[in-house]
Formats: C-alpha cells, sequence, structure tokens
C-alpha cells in the first residue's frame, strides 16, 4: 500500500497505514456530536475532549467489529479494548438465505441450477437485498422476496405436480 501511495504523489511523511478500526476511531473522533435530552436538541460538540472513551461498531458485509478507544491527553486516540466481533455481517445473512432456499427447492433443482443457470441464485441475492432493510424481527409483518423464473421452473420440473407454496393459482 505504501508503494501505492507514494506512486499516487502521497508524501510517506504524511502517510501513515493503519488497520481499519484505528482508521474509524480516528475518524469518529472529528466527527461533531450533539447531545440530546428527551429529543431535544442540544450542544454540539466539536471533537471528544482527552478522557473520552467510546466504541466503534463496523457493520458491514462480511463480519461485524466492535472496538473501544479513548482520547488521550494529548489528544491521540488510543485502543481501550482489542477489536473483537464476527462474521454476523450482511453477507452471512445472504448465504443463510440462500441455503435456506437451496434446502426448500431440493437438491435436484439446486444442482440443475448450478448446472444451467447459476446466476439465478445471484438474482435471488439482489432479490434479498431489496427486502431486508424492511426486515424486522421485532414484528409480525410479512416480507416477500420475488425469486427469479429460473429458480421456480426448476422447482416445477424436480417437483413434478407440486407447487411453490406461496405460488398464486
Amino acid at each position: 500500500m505504501r508503494k501505492a501511495a507514494l506512486e499516487a504523489g502521497i508524501d510517506s511523511k504524511m502517510l501513515t497505514i493503519v488497520l481499519e478500526p484505528k482508521a474509524a476511531a480516528t475518524f469518529v473522533k472529528h466527527l461533531p456530536v450533539e447531545r440530546r435530552v428527551d429529543g431535544q436538541e442540544g450542544d454540539v460538540f466539536k471533537t471528544f475532549a482527552p478522557g473520552t472513551k467510546y466504541i466503534v461498531v463496523d457493520a458491514g458485509g462480511g463480519t461485524v467489529d466492535i472496538t473501544a478507544h479513548g482520547v488521550g491527553e494529548d489528544g491521540h486516540v488510543g485502543e481501550l479494548i482489542k477489536a473483537t466481533g464476527g462474521n454476523w455481517g450482511s453477507s452471512t445473512v445472504d448465504e443463510e438465505y440462500l441455503d435456506f432456499l437451496k434446502k426448500f427447492i431440493g437438491e435436484t433443482a439446486t444442482t440443475r441450477l448450478n448446472l444451467n443457470t447459476p446466476e439465478a441464485f445471484f438474482k435471488t441475492c439482489r432479490e434479498f437485498e431489496k427486502v431486508k432493510p424492511k426486515i424486522d424481527p421485532e414484528s409480525d409483518i410479512k416480507v416477500r422476496v420475488r425469486l427469479p423464473y429460473h429458480i421456480r421452473e426448476a422447482y416445477k420440473n424436480a417437483h413434478p405436480g407440486k407447487k411453490l407454496k406461496f405460488e398464486k393459482n
């Protein structure tokens, strides 16, 4: 990375390469923070004062990472608790959904799709991405995910006479 930065014209004296949690913690330190009481707007603080402690939660596609930082007396950010996290990101949810769908349509239909139209699973993930923000684990509201034509057809071919439960007659 350093070589690429130098080739891009970035002065090496102005370059520090750090891991993502440290970069996020340093960035957050410079965001304005607004204090609210009972939903009412309050004071706006420009930076975290020395002695301030805070956590950064990075919920990304593959993982969710959590780290705790503090602002030292000299204004520098230091790690209080080593970054931790797990494979709980958005792409893990997608994988679980695809695994569920493959079990639902069965091994025969899954194999046919993988051989003949593997893009059907990619399209399925795109459709799932559209509805994921609407999913609320606290709600009883049902969410519908549109299945691409090839998945419906593969199911019908693998299970003659059966229809997907949620299909209209």
